[in-house]
């Protein structure tokens, strides 16, 4: 039951998506130099939907950032849409921990400095 609700959710949310950017498709060209602007601004939403607020603004200029072939693929495929979604979350993620890395890095080095007492 609960996977007939999600999948219907699922459907639901793939038909807002096509009837948002559909309209554009055409519009994501070379030569249009507000498209990836215009891009960013109807699949906003739909980024937040999938990865949360916090993690939308970042993820949504990875994905203008892709050649407006990529972008135009994903525009006409809710599937790929979220394909490339996840996998910006994810090299977001990894990004992230490696920085968390070098924290832990530098935290250990700061604790080997012995300082002088005052």
């Amino acid at each position: 039951m609960l996977s007939r609700r999600f999948n219907r959710k699922q459907k639901l949310l793939a038909w807002i998506y096509m009837s948002t950017v559909c309209p554009i498709i055409p519009l994501a060209v070379e030569s249009n130099d507000n498209a990836k602007k215009l891009v960013k601004e109807k699949i906003y939403e739909f980024v937040v939907t999938l990865t949360g607020d916090q993690h939308a603004p970042k993820i949504t200029d990875m994905l203008i950032d892709l050649p407006l072939d990529n972008i135009r693929d994903y525009l006409q495929d809710y599937n790929k849409f979220m394909k490339k979604t996840m996998q910006a979350l994810i090299l977001l993620f990894s990004q992230v921990s490696e920085t968390s890395g070098n924290f832990k890095n530098l935290n250990s080095k700061m604790e080997q400095i012995s300082l002088p007492v005052m």
